[in-house]
C-alpha cells in the first residue's frame, strides 16, 4: 500500500477525530475523501474483483449494523459514515483488529469522558451525554495505518 496515500488517510482521521471533539460532528466531506482515497489506491494497487467484492459485502454489512446504531441513537451518522468508508480499506482480514481496537479506544475515551463531566458536573450542573466515537473510530484507523506501513506489528 502506497506509504502516501496512508498518510493521507490518517490526515484525513485526525481531522475527523478533532472535528468529532470540538463539535460533535463528523463532516460529510471527509468520509467521501476517504472513500475516493481508496479509489485511488485501488487504480495505484489494483485488486482482484473478488477481493474488491468482499470489501464491498464488508462495508455494506458495516454500514447496515451502524445504522441500527444510529436509529437506536446510540450512534451519530458521522460515525456511520466514517467507520463505513474506513472498513473500504481495511477489508475482512484486518476488521476483526479495527473492531477491538476501536471498542478499546472507545471505552477508554468514554471513561475519561465520564470522569471529566464528573468533575465539571459538580460545578456547573450540567450534564451532556454524547461522546464523540469518531476519535476511537479514528484511532482504530490509525492503528490500521500504522500497520500497513510496518510501524506497528
Amino acid at each position: 500500500m502506497s506509504d502516501i496515500l496512508l498518510v493521507v488517510l490518517s490526515i484525513l482521521l485526525v481531522i475527523a477525530a478533532i472535528s468529532d471533539l470540538q463539535s460533535y460532528t463528523i463532516p460529510n466531506w471527509l468520509s467521501l475523501a476517504i472513500v475516493g482515497l481508496f479509489v485511488v489506491q485501488m487504480v495505484v494497487e489494483p485488486r482482484s474483483y473478488s477481493v474488491i467484492g468482499v470489501r464491498l459485502l464488508v462495508t455494506a454489512c458495516i454500514f447496515g449494523l451502524c445504522t441500527l446504531l444510529y436509529a437506536k441513537r446510540l450512534w451519530g451518522g458521522g460515525d456511520v459514515k466514517l467507520l463505513s468508508s474506513l472498513s473500504l480499506w481495511v477489508g475482512l482480514d484486518d476488521l476483526p483488529r479495527l473492531l477491538l481496537t476501536m471498542s478499546v479506544a472507545g471505552g477508554l475515551l468514554t471513561l475519561m469522558i465520564i470522569a471529566v463531566r464528573r468533575i465539571k458536573n459538580h460545578r456547573t450542573g450540567s450534564s451532556d451525554s454524547r461522546i464523540p466515537y469518531g476519535v476511537a473510530i479514528a484511532a482504530a484507523g490509525l492503528d490500521f495505518c500504522l500497520r500497513q506501513a510496518h510501524i506497528l506489528s
